[in-house]
């Protein structure tokens, strides 16, 4: 009935033992990238086109057991979020597969406001989101596409509402504060949510 690695696994008491330390630490690098993120958000106070409401000074983390089988952990900051609108950065933990940043915005009355830049340019490593499902984080999980050469306006008048992504590995977890950080800058300016 079990596998030999099954069995490896069931008989290994201090592999499970490391899963809450591990969760801890990167509750600390989630918290890290917050204060990055915080102050980032600082140097273009005056100049954010967010949505009234968005949260810009907290943030919150999440946590959950089971996305596509796995652990994970996010921040969400800057975010708003009400049930027919979503503006959101979120940095994504995904166990055993890596990290995402990711910009969320759906069209609503404020997105009329904001005009997305027409052609994302020069944006290496980033991707869009295909699928019409705000909810994907990881490039294993949905329809992603290179950003560059998009038009952003069109993609969030066709789709409803447009996801970029961009996907780091385990191996940077140490970078992911700064990561994060110039991430929100690239995509909030792209997204017009920073006037330049």
């Amino acid at each position: 009935m079990f596998t030999e690695e099954e069995r490896l696994f069931m008989g290994n008491a201090r592999l499970m033992g490391l899963k809450p330390t591990i969760l801890r630490k990167m509750d600390q690098v989630l918290s890290n990238v917050q204060v990055e993120i915080l102050s980032e958000l600082e140097k273009h106070r005056g100049k954010l086109l967010f949505p009234e409401n968005t949260d810009l000074y907290r943030g919150k983390i999440h946590r959950g057991e089971n996305y596509l089988g796995l652990p994970w952990l996010a921040l969400d900051f800057p975010a708003y979020y009400t049930k027919e609108k979503i503006c959101a950065f979120r940095i994504f933990f995904w166990w055993g597969k890596g990290f995402s940043t990711s910009l969320v915005m759906n069209k609503n009355d404020w997105s009329e406001a904001i005009v997305p830049n027409e052609i994302v340019k020069s944006q290496e490593n980033t991707l869009l989101l295909q699928d019409d499902s705000p909810w994907k984080f990881h490039p294993e999980d949905g329809r992603w596409q290179q950003a560059n050469g998009l038009n952003l306006a069109q993609e969030i008048q066709v789709r409803g509402c447009i996801r970029l992504l961009r996907a780091y590995a385990l191996s940077q977890v140490d970078e992911l504060p700064g990561l994060a950080s110039n991430d929100l800058n690239d995509f909030a300016t792209l997204c017009g949510l920073i006037k330049a």
